[in-house]
């Protein structure tokens, strides 16, 4: 008897979906931009739901950044022209649709759409400061005509936050794809969002600290948090949708 799992069935999309799994972390981040250097210590980990070999071939990618500083953005193998690209009017029209404060800074809204079809390309709009010309908010997808294996669509959203007068971060990222195996079978979405708080700026660290293979390290007691410390410490609180997974689990 297995009824009760449809009590959680959310209807916000398209398509009616049943939530089966979900992985949360917690972690302490380290960037270094010259030489490029990362180190990541995961204080607390949970993973609930139906997870197999299958499952992770597909969700392992949504681990991935969408880093659109860099001129081509990689999403599951295949590179994406950038809309901030240096040659991005080559390969975009960008248009001008409004200019508003967010967040007390002044920017300025701009769509950009592909100039041609079947280009490796985004679509979307974003917001720029106009004085440091800096992304503050982006929002877009990946062209309705280019060809990845398994997924029909891949949206993404992003919203930076100016730290210290110094530098434009990444608060929010947030990932949603539409998974599609076989056409008339049934799909499954992924969705991922991480938040950055208590963001540092020029805090220099001697070599010996991006020294080594790992770049990410599970601490001991990661895997053995309590339910106070996940209400404590996770930056958003649990959508009902999301506690339902770990209930029906």
């Amino acid at each position: 008897k297995f009824d009760f799992i449809f009590e959680n069935i959310d209807t916000t999309k398209e398509k009616d979906y049943l939530p089966v799994f979900i992985t949360e972390s917690i972690s302490d981040l380290y960037y270094r931009r010259k030489p490029k250097a990362e180190k990541e210590y995961i204080k607390a980990s949970r993973v609930s739901g139906v997870s197999n070999q299958s499952v992770a071939q597909f969700t392992g990618d949504m681990y991935q950044q969408v880093n659109l500083y860099e001129n081509f953005v990689s999403i599951f193998g295949k590179n994406f022209i950038s809309p901030v690209a240096n040659q991005g009017l080559l390969s975009y029209r960008y248009y001008l649709m409004d200019s508003t404060f967010i967040d007390n800074n002044w920017c300025y809204e701009i769509q950009f759409v592909p100039r041609r079809k079947r280009e490796m390309t985004l679509e979307g709009t974003m917001w720029i400061n106009d004085t440091t010309y800096a992304i503050k908010k982006i929002e877009g997808k990946i062209s309705p005509d280019a060809n990845i294996n398994f997924v029909k669509s891949l949206e993404f959203k992003q919203l930076y936050t100016k730290v210290n007068n110094e530098a434009w971060m990444l608060k929010d990222d947030d990932l949603f794809i539409d998974f599609v195996i076989a056409d008339q079978q049934m799909g499954f979405y992924g969705q991922k969002h991480a938040s950055y708080k208590n963001i540092i700026v020029n805090q220099v660290r001697e070599d010996a600290f991006y020294e080594g293979l790992e770049r990410i390290t599970l601490l001991d007691s990661a895997d053995n948090r309590s339910e106070s410390y996940w209400d404590v410490h996770r930056h958003d609180s649990l959508t009902d949708n999301q506690k339902g997974i770990y209930q029906m689990i």
